[in-house]
């Protein structure tokens, strides 16, 4: 997975920062938050929804957290609430 930041004037960073290498990652979602961080939720295969952040600095968390550890997930998503909090849903096989 990969990152790339645009500045409040519209400029693209030239490079993008790869933050995960897991090929089992089969579904991203993301929330801004009104404090300036952003907040990335991820679904890996078999294994649950883990999450990471990056401060206003720029800085992306060094390891990510799992925050639901149902493998039936596949997909998520993130809701980026006015009190810097974030809600985060899941969908899942039911099969």
């Amino acid at each position: 997975m990969w990152t790339r930041t645009r500045t409040a004037a519209g400029v693209w960073n030239n490079n993008a920062v790869h933050m995960d290498s897991n090929p089992a990652v089969n579904a991203i979602s993301a929330a801004g938050l009104p404090n300036g961080t952003l907040q990335i939720d991820v679904t890996v295969d078999g294994s649950g929804v883990w999450h990471r952040s990056r401060n206003t600095a720029g800085t992306w968390d060094s390891n990510a957290v799992k925050i639901d550890g149902n493998g039936s997930v596949f997909s998520t998503y993130t809701v980026g609430l006015n009190d810097n909090t974030i809600g985060v849903g899941t969908n899942v096989d039911l099969s």
